[in-house]
Order: C-alpha cells, then sequence, then structure tokens
C-alpha cells in the first residue's frame, strides 16, 4: 500500500472476522487513520452515505453544486422534492421569531413576508425601490385584488413624464390622480366613454369620443346618471371666474348658487 492508499484511508481496509489475525500493518493503517482525522479532519475522494443527523459547528465550504433530492444538480444550491402535492421542494427562510421572510413554494410561488403566497409574487408589506426609473409590463391585464384593502397603486408625482410613450390604464374602481402635468389621455371602454384633452385641441366627452369644445372644469362637480334619458348634473360651485358650459339635447339643468 503506497503513501497515496494510505492518505485516503478507507475502513474496510480493517475488516477481519472473529479469530483472524491483525498484523503489524493493521495497527499501522489504524494510526495513520486517526491521525488524519485529527489533523486534516474528513477529507474523502470517494461517496459516502450518512446515516443520522449531522451536526457542523463552524462553516460550510462547498466547492461544487450542492443538492438536496437529487445526486446531480446543476445549480449551487438545487432542492429537488419527491411529489407535487407537498412541500418538499420548498424554501423557507425564516427569522429568530419563526416568521417567513422568503418563501418558495413547490408550485413555484414566491412569498416575501408570508409563507403562503398566492401568487407566482406574494409581497406581504410595502416595496420600495429608490433607484427604479420605469416599470415595464407586458400583458393584457393588469388587475389588483378587490377584496384586499391595500389594492391602490401610488405613483408619487415627483417624477419625469414620457410624452412620447401612449399607454392605457385600466382602474376597476375609482382612483386619483395630481400634478399631472403633460397632456392625459383617458377612456372608459364600456357602454360610454369619457375623453380627456390630450392638447390637440379637442376637449372633454361623454359618450362620444371626440369634441370639438371645451368643457372646462374649476368647481366640484357631481354627476348622476338616473335613468336612460334622464340626466341629473349637479354642480357645486365654490370658487371660479369665467368659462362657460354647454349642452346638447333635452337636458334638465339645476343649478344652485350660493356659497
Amino acid at each position: 500500500m503506497t503513501a497515496s492508499d494510505e492518505s485516503q484511508f478507507v475502513s474496510d481496509q480493517l475488516m477481519r472476522k472473529p479469530g483472524d489475525r491483525i498484523l503489524s500493518n493493521d495497527w499501522n493503517i489504524l494510526v495513520q487513520a486517526i491521525d488524519h482525522l485529527c489533523t486534516t479532519k474528513v477529507n474523502r475522494n470517494q461517496a459516502d452515505t450518512l446515516i443520522g443527523p449531522l451536526t457542523i459547528e463552524d462553516a460550510l465550504q462547498v466547492s461544487s453544486n450542492v443538492g438536496i433530492g437529487t445526486d446531480k444538480p446543476i445549480a449551487k444550491l438545487e432542492v429537488k422534492g419527491t411529489t407535487n402535492d407537498d412541500q418538499a421542494a420548498g424554501l423557507n427562510i425564516i427569522d429568530s421569531e419563526a416568521k417567513s421572510i422568503l418563501y418558495v413554494r413547490n408550485d413555484g410561488n414566491v412569498g416575501i413576508g408570508t409563507d403562503s403566497p398566492g401568487a407566482k409574487l406574494d409581497v406581504n408589506g410595502g416595496i420600495k425601490s429608490p433607484a427604479l426609473q420605469s416599470i415595464y409590463v407586458q400583458a393584457n391585464q393588469w388587475e389588483t385584488s378587490t377584496t384586499d384593502s391595500n389594492w391602490q397603486v401610488v405613483i408619487s408625482y415627483e417624477f419625469t413624464p414620457i410624452t412620447s410613450i401612449h399607454a392605457t390604464v385600466i382602474v376597476n374602481g375609482h382612483g386619483m390622480t395630481e400634478k399631472i402635468d403633460q397632456p392625459l389621455d383617458c377612456a372608459i371602454f364600456n357602454n360610454d366613454q369619457i375623453f380627456a384633452d390630450r392638447g390637440d385641441g379637442y376637449g372633454y366627452g361623454m359618450g362620444i369620443s371626440h369634441v370639438s369644445f371645451w368643457l372646462p372644469l374649476q368647481a366640484i362637480a357631481k354627476f348622476y346618471l338616473e335613468a336612460n334619458q334622464n340626466y341629473k348634473i349637479e354642480l357645486k360651485i365654490r370658487s371660479r371666474s369665467g368659462g362657460k358650459v354647454r349642452f346638447n339635447g333635452a337636458t334638465m339643468l339645476i343649478l344652485l348658487t350660493g356659497t
């Protein structure tokens, strides 16, 4: 046995049956193995199977890929489950209070701050990205849950509008915008249509796609649709000067004056 063989000691070199003689070289192999474990710890170039728990009290350094549930990992860390209806392939990172920080479920859903992600990315908490310059979403629909109280999409007005981009925003519910200094094109594709000025000479219209006159509003107003042919428009004027309101067709107009 060469020195290289001795340095890669394997336990079956000392396999003896009852009654077999123990040679002096057997003791040499045993002493070399003990010395090797005490100085260089475990250094094997062959596969081994460990049965039972393993406790590592210091750092673990792995120079190759690590596989859990697979013996052929293709990534630095690859976790493979046995079925699709358990959590064997999941990954859960928790804090000192056993709260989930990052959870990857076996079906591919990822949860941040939640251990029950109901979508591909489910975040329980606010999202902040000061360095984010733009958001690009290529999809037919961007929907927010109407059953969740935190469904609002808030965009800070401290940004530089890009006027060369034409986009459509569909809001299922209600919303509010403020401090938009660039032309805005809004449309509701339902039975009626609301058209806002784009800066090309058109004004505001309801039920039509283009209007050739201006309808400037500088007051707080409420609009009601009581029946198919009966319209009630209520304007509560607080402070304004100049301008005019024009109506086409048979319309019942109620004006309330005073403070």
